[in-house]
Protein backbone atom coordinates (compact mmCIF):
# COMPACT_ATOMS: atom_id res chain seq x y z
CA UNK A 1 0.00 0.00 0.00
CA UNK A 2 1.36 3.20 -0.70
CA UNK A 3 1.90 6.08 1.32
CA UNK A 4 -0.92 7.95 0.08
CA UNK A 5 -3.20 5.51 0.40
CA UNK A 6 -2.78 4.99 3.80
CA UNK A 7 -2.78 8.91 4.44
CA UNK A 8 -6.51 8.90 3.01
CA UNK A 9 -7.00 5.71 5.55
CA UNK A 10 -6.11 7.75 8.02
CA UNK A 11 -8.00 10.67 6.89
CA UNK A 12 -11.02 8.90 6.82
CA UNK A 13 -10.56 6.65 10.43
CA UNK A 14 -10.35 9.93 12.08
CA UNK A 15 -14.20 10.58 10.64
CA UNK A 16 -15.28 7.29 12.02
CA UNK A 17 -13.03 6.53 14.72
CA UNK A 18 -15.03 3.42 16.52
CA UNK A 19 -14.63 1.55 12.90
CA UNK A 20 -11.57 -0.24 11.54
CA UNK A 21 -11.24 2.12 8.31
CA UNK A 22 -9.88 -0.03 4.97
CA UNK A 23 -9.69 1.45 1.65
CA UNK A 24 -11.42 -0.46 -1.36
CA UNK A 25 -8.68 -1.77 -3.26
CA UNK A 26 -9.78 -0.21 -6.65
CA UNK A 27 -9.55 3.56 -4.95
CA UNK A 28 -7.01 5.02 -6.12
CA UNK A 29 -4.85 8.31 -4.55
CA UNK A 30 -5.55 11.18 -6.80
CA UNK A 31 -8.54 9.66 -8.36
CA UNK A 32 -10.94 9.63 -5.66
CA UNK A 33 -13.47 12.05 -4.34
CA UNK A 34 -13.82 11.50 -0.78
CA UNK A 35 -16.44 14.04 -0.31
CA UNK A 36 -18.90 12.37 -2.78
CA UNK A 37 -19.35 8.84 -0.63
CA UNK A 38 -22.84 10.12 1.10
CA UNK A 39 -24.31 6.93 0.79
CA UNK A 40 -23.46 4.70 4.40
CA UNK A 41 -24.25 1.21 4.05
CA UNK A 42 -24.44 -1.09 7.31
CA UNK A 43 -25.39 -4.83 8.17
CA UNK A 44 -25.92 -5.79 11.55
CA UNK A 45 -26.61 -9.81 12.12
CA UNK A 46 -28.87 -10.02 15.30
CA UNK A 47 -27.88 -13.39 15.84
CA UNK A 48 -24.06 -12.47 16.84
CA UNK A 49 -23.73 -9.07 16.34
CA UNK A 50 -21.38 -8.66 13.73
CA UNK A 51 -21.29 -5.42 12.05
CA UNK A 52 -19.75 -4.28 8.94
CA UNK A 53 -20.19 -0.83 7.30
CA UNK A 54 -18.78 1.53 4.35
CA UNK A 55 -19.37 4.25 1.94
CA UNK A 56 -20.09 4.85 -1.22
CA UNK A 57 -21.70 7.76 -3.99
CA UNK A 58 -25.27 7.93 -5.03
CA UNK A 59 -23.99 7.06 -8.53
CA UNK A 60 -22.65 4.08 -7.16
CA UNK A 61 -26.08 2.78 -5.10
CA UNK A 62 -27.90 3.40 -8.93
CA UNK A 63 -25.76 1.72 -9.47
CA UNK A 64 -26.45 -1.10 -7.51
CA UNK A 65 -30.27 -0.57 -8.44
CA UNK A 66 -29.86 -0.94 -12.01
CA UNK A 67 -27.78 -4.44 -11.20
CA UNK A 68 -30.78 -5.53 -8.73
CA UNK A 69 -33.56 -4.70 -11.80
CA UNK A 70 -31.85 -6.78 -13.85
CA UNK A 71 -31.16 -10.00 -11.76
CA UNK A 72 -32.89 -12.38 -13.51
CA UNK A 73 -34.74 -13.76 -10.61
CA UNK A 74 -35.74 -10.85 -9.38
CA UNK A 75 -35.57 -8.73 -5.85
CA UNK A 76 -36.53 -12.28 -3.41
CA UNK A 77 -33.25 -13.65 -4.69
CA UNK A 78 -31.35 -10.94 -4.20
CA UNK A 79 -32.57 -10.35 -0.62
CA UNK A 80 -31.79 -13.92 -0.15
CA UNK A 81 -28.37 -13.68 -1.56
CA UNK A 82 -27.42 -10.50 0.62
CA UNK A 83 -28.71 -12.49 3.85
CA UNK A 84 -27.49 -15.22 2.82
CA UNK A 85 -23.66 -13.79 2.44
CA UNK A 86 -24.38 -11.57 5.70
CA UNK A 87 -24.90 -14.91 7.88
CA UNK A 88 -21.61 -16.48 6.20
CA UNK A 89 -19.20 -13.65 6.93
CA UNK A 90 -20.78 -13.00 10.52
CA UNK A 91 -20.64 -16.59 11.12
CA UNK A 92 -17.10 -16.84 10.20
CA UNK A 93 -16.02 -13.69 12.14
CA UNK A 94 -14.82 -12.19 8.47
CA UNK A 95 -12.73 -8.82 8.84
CA UNK A 96 -14.30 -5.81 8.01
CA UNK A 97 -10.91 -5.07 5.68
CA UNK A 98 -11.83 -8.34 3.83
CA UNK A 99 -12.50 -8.08 0.32
CA UNK A 100 -15.90 -10.52 0.38
CA UNK A 101 -16.96 -7.40 2.81
CA UNK A 102 -17.43 -5.01 0.33
CA UNK A 103 -18.52 -7.23 -2.14
CA UNK A 104 -21.35 -7.74 0.78
CA UNK A 105 -21.85 -4.20 1.36
CA UNK A 106 -22.56 -3.50 -2.57
CA UNK A 107 -24.98 -6.79 -2.58
CA UNK A 108 -26.59 -5.62 1.08
CA UNK A 109 -27.17 -2.11 -1.56
CA UNK A 110 -28.79 -3.93 -4.39
CA UNK A 111 -31.24 -5.74 -1.40
CA UNK A 112 -31.79 -2.80 0.14
CA UNK A 113 -33.04 -0.82 -3.29
CA UNK A 114 -35.62 -3.41 -3.67
CA UNK A 115 -37.21 -2.82 -0.39
CA UNK A 116 -40.63 -0.26 0.51
CA UNK A 117 -38.29 1.69 2.12
CA UNK A 118 -36.06 2.52 -0.11
CA UNK A 119 -39.16 3.89 -3.13
CA UNK A 120 -40.31 6.09 0.13
CA UNK A 121 -36.94 7.44 0.71
CA UNK A 122 -35.50 8.05 -3.16
CA UNK A 123 -37.76 10.82 -3.99
CA UNK A 124 -36.12 13.16 -1.04
CA UNK A 125 -32.34 11.99 -2.22
CA UNK A 126 -30.36 8.76 -1.30
CA UNK A 127 -27.17 10.14 0.60
CA UNK A 128 -27.72 9.21 4.22
CA UNK A 129 -27.30 6.15 6.51
CA UNK A 130 -28.89 2.36 4.86
CA UNK A 131 -29.18 0.08 8.28
CA UNK A 132 -29.53 -4.07 6.84
CA UNK A 133 -30.41 -5.65 9.83
CA UNK A 134 -30.45 -9.68 9.44
CA UNK A 135 -32.74 -11.94 11.55
CA UNK A 136 -31.65 -15.58 11.34
CA UNK A 137 -33.93 -18.15 11.97
CA UNK A 138 -33.69 -21.65 13.52
CA UNK A 139 -34.94 -23.31 10.00
CA UNK A 140 -32.11 -21.80 8.37
CA UNK A 141 -33.97 -18.65 6.56
CA UNK A 142 -32.82 -15.38 6.60
CA UNK A 143 -34.72 -12.25 6.96
CA UNK A 144 -33.49 -9.15 5.97
CA UNK A 145 -34.87 -5.55 7.16
CA UNK A 146 -34.26 -2.08 5.79
CA UNK A 147 -34.05 1.11 7.80
CA UNK A 148 -33.11 4.27 6.70
CA UNK A 149 -32.04 7.76 8.91
CA UNK A 150 -30.19 10.62 8.10
CA UNK A 151 -27.73 12.54 10.29
CA UNK A 152 -25.59 15.06 9.96
CA UNK A 153 -22.50 13.17 11.04
CA UNK A 154 -19.20 13.27 8.91
CA UNK A 155 -18.02 9.29 7.73
CA UNK A 156 -19.62 6.48 9.71
CA UNK A 157 -22.04 6.67 13.03
CA UNK A 158 -20.58 5.76 16.06
CA UNK A 159 -20.90 1.82 15.87
CA UNK A 160 -22.44 1.74 19.47
CA UNK A 161 -24.87 4.02 18.49
CA UNK A 162 -25.67 2.02 15.32
CA UNK A 163 -25.68 -1.39 17.75
CA UNK A 164 -27.89 0.80 19.92
CA UNK A 165 -30.60 1.49 17.18
CA UNK A 166 -30.56 -1.51 15.37
CA UNK A 167 -31.70 -3.19 19.36
CA UNK A 168 -34.14 -0.66 19.05
CA UNK A 169 -35.00 -1.64 15.91
CA UNK A 170 -35.19 -5.54 16.61
CA UNK A 171 -37.03 -5.32 19.89
CA UNK A 172 -39.88 -3.40 17.66
CA UNK A 173 -39.55 -5.75 14.88
CA UNK A 174 -40.37 -8.44 17.15
CA UNK A 175 -42.81 -7.38 19.60
CA UNK A 176 -45.14 -6.18 16.87
CA UNK A 177 -46.57 -9.56 16.18
CA UNK A 178 -48.47 -8.37 12.96
CA UNK A 179 -45.32 -6.72 11.40
CA UNK A 180 -44.05 -8.45 8.33
CA UNK A 181 -40.59 -9.18 9.81
CA UNK A 182 -42.48 -10.88 13.35
CA UNK A 183 -44.14 -13.07 10.86
CA UNK A 184 -41.50 -13.99 8.78
CA UNK A 185 -39.25 -14.54 11.94
CA UNK A 186 -42.22 -17.17 13.07
CA UNK A 187 -42.31 -18.52 9.43
CA UNK A 188 -38.91 -19.86 10.00
CA UNK A 189 -39.13 -20.93 13.58
CA UNK A 190 -38.05 -17.88 15.89
CA UNK A 191 -35.09 -15.85 15.58
CA UNK A 192 -31.50 -16.82 17.19
CA UNK A 193 -30.27 -13.88 18.65
CA UNK A 194 -27.39 -12.63 20.80
CA UNK A 195 -27.78 -11.64 24.16
CA UNK A 196 -27.47 -8.06 23.16
CA UNK A 197 -30.71 -8.26 20.97
CA UNK A 198 -33.39 -10.03 23.66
Amino acid sequence: MSAEKRFFESLLAKASPSWAVTMAPTMEPGKMDLASLTVRVYVVDTSNGWTAGGCMSVPSLEKAKAFAKSHALGAAAICNDAGQMIAELSKANTAGHAPEVGKCLQLTAAAITTTQAFKLVEPQGLAGHWLYIVYRCHDGAIVGRPMYFNVPVPGLVDAASLMAVARHIALQDLANAGSAVAREVKKGGGAQLAPAFV
